[in-house]
């Protein structure tokens, strides 16, 4: 394992983990901004909402250890796309996620 790897499997791990931590943050969030802001609640969620996309989109652009593309999404031709965040290994090489060997 090369220091590469590590650095790109530790990049994937901190951006799900602040993905994660927007998601399940939203109630909390909303239930204390709703008791303590009222009626600029909408506001708040609203902001909360975009920060939680913002993440998704970081995950997105996670790239492969191995082939270098981008590891939850697959291009078909010019025209179609497939992708998935929960995929358990890359969507172009197949490499498993949290693997050790890139090879």
């Amino acid at each position: 394992m090369t220091p590469g790897d590590n650095t790109a499997w530790g990049e994937l791990r901190r951006r799900e983990a602040w993905l994660w931590l927007a998601f399940w943050g939203t109630i909390p969030v909303g239930i204390t901004a709703g008791m303590l802001l009222g009626e600029r609640l909408l506001w708040v969620v609203m902001a909360w909402l975009a920060l939680v996309a913002y993440r998704a989109t970081l995950l997105f652009k996670v790239r492969c250890p191995r082939c270098g593309k981008l590891f939850f999404r697959r291009e078909y031709y010019e025209t179609y796309d497939y992708s998935n965040v929960f995929a358990g290994a890359c969507l172009n090489c197949g490499l498993r996620k949290w693997s050790d060997s890139i090879a």
